[in-house]
């Protein structure tokens, strides 16, 4: 695996010269590619990211397909990408074969890190990029001196909860949250040591 960072650039949104040397070095051994993305890529992202989002929620959310629509434009907007890349998200696509196969974000958190987002194309998924692109997101968090990671996952989205059990994360709570306009989430919260 390597790693592309867009167009080369570093600064806000993109890696330290640092990390690129890093990255490069831990994904050798990896058969996919990560390009990370800036805020100029955020609108791009969101027109990626919509029918993945649809296909895997909207059977699956209790709200149907107006709650998964309502819930994406809420956090896969072009704007909130934006103001998450500014909260200090990572975002960045899974390259296989130089085609984008699923895209994903994270954030440092101290000592932990947050896998927030790891999406696969539909085609792309049972081929072990899921755990590939786990595996770059973990030695990313520990490279950073992350100690442990956590995650949530819709409780209904079971191949996602099995994907994440196989690549060591384990249930910690249930958590039901509010997202305004009658709609919530109704995640399980996941975590591992790193």
């Amino acid at each position: 695996m390597s790693y592309i960072c867009e167009n080369n650039r570093v600064g806000p949104g993109y890696p330290s010269p640092i990390d690129y040397k890093y990255c490069v070095a831990i994904a050798v051994d990896i058969m996919a590619d990560i390009q990370l993305i800036g805020k100029d890529g955020a609108r791009e992202l969101h027109e990626f990211a919509h029918p993945i989002w649809r296909e895997v929620f909207g059977p699956m959310i209790t709200g149907g397909p107006d709650e998964a629509e309502y819930i994406f434009e809420s956090w896969q907007s072009t704007e909130s990408i934006e103001k998450a890349m500014d909260d200090g998200f990572l975002y960045g696509y899974l390259l296989d074969g130089g085609r984008r196969a699923g895209y994903f974000a994270l954030r440092l958190e101290g000592e932990k890190l947050f896998l927030n987002k790891c999406y696969l194309v539909g085609d792309e998924r049972g081929k072990g990029l899921g755990s590939e692109l786990i595996r770059w997101m973990l030695d990313y968090g520990k490279m950073h001196g992350c100690t442990s990671a956590y995650l949530h996952v819709n409780t209904r989205n079971t191949k996602a909860i099995e994907a994440y059990e196989r690549n060591g994360f384990v249930k910690v709570y249930h958590e039901i949250e509010d997202q305004g306009d009658g709609f919530a989430t109704n995640d399980f919260v996941m975590s591992r040591r790193i």
